[in-house]
């Protein structure tokens, strides 16, 4: 009876007592930045699991993080710089597949290629389309070490605020429309642009929206340099566009004006034409 009643006492609390020494510590984490063992996600904790190699188990659980990263970043910060080096004088559509071979491991999906071939040709600079692949979800997910990212500036350093400036002379819709694959690094959208057309019409400054764009939290994630935004300060007032309304109403005036001339003109000629001539022209005609 005293060896059954043990049996049934470790059989239904197990932890109970002896407990495995490593567990003992509760600051035990699974790798760096990751939770403490007693802040695992309550699935991992309540999983039954048998006794063999338990401890190993639940290490290897906790340590994926560290196991993945080792197997999903075979490059070095350098390696990866110099591959980007590399790619840097390719033509548009191999440097966008090279970017992603290198970065995300994975050639590019059609819809993304077509997208960002059209944003480069509209004037985004290569080394925000390297900033928006490297800072995506993807090469997120695959813990790739970005330590590199800075290296972009002396690249292109001033290739935001060059573009910003053949810019500046633009009609406000195509002013606005090149600032989305410029700051963005995506195609535009119309409602947007619309939006802030009609806010530069009411007064808003191209300046402002400018700011509005480049310190969006959009431009922001795609991890933008915005050390040039003081400068906009230093360019000259844009010519202003010509008032849509005013035009359409000026045409419209003209239009009515020219028909109201014409309709003057042939009355005044049928009256003529059926008036009575006076007494004195026809006694001038009867000597001639």
């Amino acid at each position: 009876m005293g060896d059954q009643s043990g049996l049934q006492t470790r059989q239904t609390a197990p932890f109970s007592e002896a407990r495995p020494a490593e567990f003992s510590q509760p600051s035990l984490t699974a790798a760096r930045g990751s939770h403490p063992l007693d802040h695992v996600p309550a699935p991992l904790r309540t999983t039954t699991l048998d006794q063999s190699g338990l401890a190993n188990r639940i290490r290897d659980n906790l340590n994926w993080a560290t196991t993945f990263h080792r197997r999903s970043s075979p490059f070095r910060p350098a390696d990866v710089w110099s591959e980007i080096m590399t790619l840097w004088p390719a033509p548009d559509e191999d440097f966008v597949s090279g970017l992603y071979e290198l970065l995300l491991d994975r050639p590019p999906d059609p819809v993304s290629l077509e997208t960002f071939l059209a944003v480069l040709a509209a004037g985004a600079p290569r080394a925000a389309l390297v900033r928006v692949i490297a800072l995506s979800r993807d090469a997120a997910v695959s813990q790739l070490d970005v330590s590199w990212l800075p290296r972009l500036e002396t690249v292109e350093p001033d290739a935001v605020w060059a573009k910003v400036q053949s810019l500046w002379g633009e009609p406000d819709r195509v002013f606005v429309a090149s600032l989305y694959p410029l700051l963005l690094v995506r195609p535009p959208e119309w409602e947007g642009v619309t939006a802030h057309c009609r806010a530069m019409k009411a007064g808003t400054s191209r300046a402002y929206v400018v700011r509005a764009i480049a310190l969006s939290d959009e431009a922001l994630v795609r991890g933008l340099s915005v050390s040039w935004l003081p400068q906009l300060e230093t360019l000259p007032t844009p010519p202003s566009d010509p008032p849509v309304m005013s035009v359409h109403w000026l045409r419209t005036a003209f239009r009515r004006w020219r028909t109201t001339v014409k309709s003057f003109s042939s009355a005044s000629s049928r009256e003529t034409e059926g008036a009575p001539q006076s007494v004195g022209a026809a006694a001038e005609g009867g000597r001639e």
